[in-house]
């Protein structure tokens, strides 16, 4: 996050100055990320990768025991589990939106309908389903 700066800079740099081929490719990296859906993306990437580090380091320390790390895979399920709820999105929609503005990034997307309808299979209408399907998401988007 801190280094977004910087990288958009040397691209810009890049571009203007078109001293090689690879102009080209800087102008698609540039167009990239300046879209809302990449810094969305990036944000939970880089808060998921975290905890995810975090994980992985304290199970590769030498005095880490088994018991340690039973505990500590169970904290960082918890953290996880945190991470579902809205106020934990509040506030991480509440970065991406300040860090959108301060790059001049415009975060909305409107909302384009499927382009077809989707229903659940027959096969599945006598039966209870757990899990979630298209289906379901289509109904909740129509309204």
């Amino acid at each position: 996050m801190s280094s977004y700066k910087a990288i958009v800079d040397t691209l810009l740099n890049e571009i203007e100055n078109e001293s090689d081929k690879d102009v080209n490719e800087a102008i698609g990296i540039l167009t990239n990320m300046r879209k809302g859906q990449f810094i969305v993306y990036l944000f939970l990437l880089h808060t998921f990768l975290t905890i995810i580090n975090i994980l992985t380091c304290k199970l590769q320390e030498k005095s880490s025991t088994l018991g340690n790390s039973a505990v500590i895979i169970k904290s960082i399920i918890k953290s996880l589990e945190d991470y579902k709820t809205i106020e934990c999105f509040a506030e991480i929609w509440l970065d991406i939106n300040t860090f959108a503005t301060v790059n001049n990034i415009s975060i909305e997307n409107p909302f384009q309908g499927n382009k077809r309808n989707r229903k659940e299979p027959n096969d599945l209408k006598n039966f209870i389903v757990t899990a979630r399907t298209s289906a379901q998401y289509t109904e909740y988007y129509s309204k």
